[in-house]
């Protein structure tokens, strides 16, 4: 894997982790960031990249026959099912058993476990939102890999007809959401615009438009990748009110940054060496980041909860952010790798 690509999966596992840890915050920290900012946006690019990648398993071969069908869901499912499974697990033993008034009864509690299981998360966050809830962006990803398989054998991997469907329905999405469509937990539009994004990185003209821009001097490349990430983390609240152009601009905007990205350009990167290799280290880990980060959290509560009674929210900060990274760490090493 390119460290570019690394680097902005480590962006993206960032800007979920400053949305999520919000209520760790002062008051007043909180109020600022919301004002300005909304970084669930971090899910598009998750979900742009993902896009990409899936176009190149499904388009790497001659043709995509049923037995390609099944060896890349698979693959998926041996990448995305274990952690989940495992930290899906231990989401509902240790909310039953530590206190179910606080994490919602077993049978609620159950009924995530089950809906997280089948990768229909989204599904059950519509009718009772929860802290659970974010495994949906799983479950959506995993309802994607599912779609553009089958459209891939349905038109035995006929390229143009595929790269057509995709831009329609992505089109229809900028000016019409119908059903559960609606709901940001079926917001597919960056996975879309990550198959289109594959289909122009093909192309010579983008990669000379690419070349480009890595001429520029280190400043404005700086500037460029600064205005890009700002933009991202802006664009879901500055649209807010429009409920419809607030997920096309930002998807719009992931597919930009994802495009930098595959192209390896030099855009892609902040210069300063420390820096990078630690952003690009957390994007080595983000997907285990992502699927322990709020259960890790519930956890590092309870226990800090029984070994410390005051109210220093560094500490708390501190606790928690450690608890995760740890448990980040043995998640990639003994379960993520191992498949």
């Amino acid at each position: 894997m390119n460290n570019t690509i690394q680097f902005l999966r480590g962006i993206s596992i960032i800007y979920i982790l400053l949305l999520h840890s919000t209520f760790m915050w002062k008051e007043e920290w909180r109020n600022v960031f919301f004002l300005y900012f909304d970084t669930a946006s971090g899910v598009e690019l998750f979900f742009c990249i993902a896009g990409y990648f899936a176009s190149k398993s499904i388009f790497i071969n001659d043709s995509f026959s049923l037995s390609n069908l099944c060896n890349f869901l698979i693959k998926k499912l041996k990448r995305l099912s274990p952690s989940l499974y495992i930290w899906g697990g231990i989401a509902y033993i240790w909310g039953t058993w530590s206190d179910p008034v606080k994490y919602g009864s077993s049978e609620l509690l159950y009924r995530q476990l089950i809906a997280t299981f089948v990768y229909g998360r989204n599904f059950l966050e519509l009718e009772c939102p929860h802290a659970f809830g974010y495994f949906w962006a799983v479950s959506l990803e995993m309802q994607f890999f599912i779609f553009l398989a089958i459209i891939g054998y349905i038109l035995n991997k006929n390229s143009s007809k595929i790269y057509f469907i995709i831009a329609i329905i992505y089109a229809l999405l900028c000016i019409y959401r119908p059903g559960i469509l609606a709901s940001d937990y079926f917001r597919i539009d960056a996975m879309l615009l990550g198959v289109l994004v594959y289909r122009l990185h093909k192309e010579a003209q983008v990669l000379y438009i690419i070349q480009q821009f890595d001429t520029l001097k280190t400043i404005y490349k700086k500037l460029i990748l600064f205005i890009l990430l700002i933009c991202l983390a802006s664009s879901l609240k500055v649209f807010e009110s429009f409920s419809i152009f607030r997920i096309t601009i930002t998807s719009i905007l992931a597919a930009i940054i994802t495009i930098l990205g595959v192209c390896q350009s030099s855009i892609i990167k902040t210069g300063v060496n420390f820096l990078d290799k630690t952003v690009i280290k957390i994007g080595d880990l983000s997907y285990s980041i992502y699927v322990v980060h709020i259960i890790s959290w519930w956890i590092a509560g309870d226990i800090l909860s029984l070994i410390y009674k005051g109210n220093n929210l560094t500490l708390t900060w501190s606790f928690y952010i450690i608890f995760m990274i740890l448990s980040a760490y043995i998640n990639y090493k003994y379960v993520e790798k191992n498949f």
